[in-house]
């Protein structure tokens, strides 16, 4: 038996999913709205992923006078990437009550893109006391900014990918 391409086979999933949630009073809106939501915040969560290492890096090599504002510009970021997190948190859990009950089976890779949801939320936590460290002064906190730049690039690109994996 032949099998339908990729493609073919997430459209025609896609149009199933949506003509079964029509008719349980309007939940496919509902779906769309905190997937849109959810997908806008990974874009904004890797684009503060991508900054604050640019900017991080602008700050040692700038002036005295320039300093205050590559600071505040990582801040910035920083809350930024902070509050879209918090949005991938809340819309994670909604997404999976919205299209599939609660009680979605979504095998072994969604197992994994949890942890690494854990994983990137701790590191990010911890990237924002290592920034205020940093501020102050302290030699290691400078020496290890790169290293959890790098971890949270790649715990986010590993994140999105056990994601893909998981529900396509």
């Amino acid at each position: 038996m032949r099998r339908m391409p990729l493609l073919c086979r997430c459209v025609n999933h896609h149009r199933t999913v949506r003509q079964g949630t029509r008719a349980t009073g309007g939940k496919d809106v509902i779906s769309i709205i905190l997937l849109w939501l959810h997908l806008m915040s990974i874009a904004a969560a890797g684009a503060s992923t991508l900054g604050i290492p640019v900017v991080a890096a602008a700050v040692r090599s700038a002036g005295p006078e320039v300093r205050p504002v590559l600071i505040g510009v990582a801040r910035r970021l920083s809350m930024f990437g902070r509050g879209a997190l918090l949005v991938l948190l809340i819309t994670g859990p909604l997404l999976i009550w919205s299209k599939y009950a609660g009680d979605g089976d979504f095998g072994p890779w969604f197992s994994v893109k949890m942890v690494l949801v854990l994983l990137l939320t701790a590191t990010v936590i911890f990237s924002g006391f290592n920034a205020k460290w940093m501020v102050q002064g302290n030699k290691a906190a400078q020496t290890r900014a790169p290293a959890l730049a790098l971890a949270n690039l790649t715990l986010l690109a590993l994140t999105v990918l056990a994601a893909a994996v998981t529900f396509i």
